[in-house]
């Protein structure tokens, strides 16, 4: 079984949805493909980080109150103007009613999220910030561990499908330490290793697809689990930088990457 193979069948696997035949060929690349086997840990702890988080959101106090109050008003309203129209057209009428009622309460439910800063969900940013903690607790940073941009780059090729941008700051003051790789959303990615004083910033870099939460090139910050965030991209390529540094900081680094992978 190649990594491809493997790669294939990740998600299946660590659910126990894979047969025993293929389990044990499966099992057997594990052991030999480090590579693989982080993908494998990644997944894991995912799925595990998924299972154990809140997903459900809580309404503002009185909303349903107040969207059962309208729904009785407007369709109050609606039954006095249909009592004026012929009887077959009764039902047409009430369901086109209650289809503007549905979408004036949907409107203003996603502007009262919109309001108080509740945008779609970004699961990339907890696999990001999960990365940044394993790669922490596992003393896991580095594949290759290099402060030259011109080893650290090329220690990539043909481990992944393209070439990440590999840049140097030590001249401010967010030195180059090394990469490896990870994997994020379902594919494998470049992960940069940068310091500031006495924090690590990592800096995944992966091409952005279609439908990607990336696709947007200005820069957009974030804060989870006690971790900065700062996402954007650039000619096809999507930045994620996650560490505890300040986000001032942090946004710093973000611009400075973003401006020498524009030159």
């Amino acid at each position: 079984m190649n990594c491809r193979e493997t790669q294939q069948l990740i998600d299946a696997y660590a659910d126990g949805e894979v047969d025993l035949v293929r389990s044990v060929e499966l099992e057997a690349h594990l052991q030999d493909c480090g590579s693989c086997m982080q993908a494998l840990t990644s997944t894991r702890a995912i799925k595990d980080a998924i299972r154990g988080a809140s997903l459900r959101f809580e309404a503002p106090k009185g909303l349903e109150s107040r969207m059962v109050s309208a729904v009785r008003k407007e369709t109050s309203h609606a039954t006095k103007a249909v009592r004026t129209i012929r009887r077959p057209l009764l039902s047409r009428t009430m369901w086109a009613a209650a289809a503007g009622i549905l979408f004036a309460a949907v409107a203003a439910f996603a502007g009262w999220r919109a309001l108080n800063g509740i945008g779609a969900p970004d699961t990339v940013a907890d696999e990001t910030v999960s990365s940044h903690v394993r790669s922490l607790m596992a003393n896991h940073l580095f594949d290759v561990a290099s402060t030259d941009r011109h080893t650290v780059k090329p220690w990539f090729a043909g481990k992944l499908d393209y070439s990440p941008t590999v840049i140097d700051l030590a001249d401010r003051d967010f030195p180059l330490a090394g990469g490896r790789l990870d994997y994020i959303s379902g594919r494998p990615v470049a992960a940069l290793v940068y310091r500031h004083r006495k924090h690590v910033i990592n800096l995944f870099e992966w091409p952005v697809r279609a439908g990607d939460f990336d696709s947007n090139a200005v820069l957009m910050t974030g804060s989870l689990n006690g971790y900065n965030t700062v996402r954007w991209s650039r000619s096809g390529m999507a930045y994620r930088a996650v560490s505890d540094v300040a986000m001032a900081d942090l946004k710093q680094f973000a611009t400075e990457i973003d401006r020498a992978a524009g030159l």
